[in-house]
């Protein structure tokens, strides 16, 4: 676990893709005590495996007010007009994107999996050590936590 990327590394990443999409920034706030599939108000989460000889998990959450406003901001259009299904496209996507930057910067020649989105309670998530870095927009308050385990 040693070689994971750091809390600000992984910020830094989220905030390179949000940037360039969207023109959303993030910077580490306080973190989260627990992962966000165990906290009591409604986390949404995408979990996306990098299958291979070194395998890896990125997970990316979003509160549901943090979830709202990113995928606001991907696709353009307001918090109204939303669906609940264009949160976890939106989710997925991201989670696409900063696995594969986490690929590259871990140098590791593997194929992405599939993002799933969690439903409730994180079962069938191997979690040997999460690194991770919870956000916070500055010009938003949007709570957005990411994290590698592998």
């Amino acid at each position: 676990m040693s070689d994971l990327p750091s809390p600000e590394t992984l910020a830094k990443l989220v905030s390179g893709v949000t940037s360039t999409m969207f023109g959303m920034t993030f910077s580490l706030s306080e973190p989260l005590a627990t992962t966000p599939w165990s906290q009591a108000q409604t986390w949404h989460t995408a979990v996306l495996p990098i299958h291979g000889a070194r395998p890896l998990t990125v997970a990316l959450s979003a509160d549901h007010a943090g979830a709202e406003a990113l995928c606001s901001a991907m696709f353009s259009c307001t918090k109204d007009e939303l669906e609940p299904s264009m949160i976890e496209d939106a989710l997925s996507e991201l989670t696409n994107i900063v696995g594969g930057q986490v690929k590259r910067l871990l140098r590791v020649d593997q194929p992405l999996g599939l993002p799933r989105i969690l439903r409730a309670s994180g079962e069938g998530v191997v979690d040997h050590g999460w690194r991770s870095a919870t956000m916070r927009s500055g010009s938003a308050e949007v709570r957005f936590w990411v994290a590698v385990t592998g």
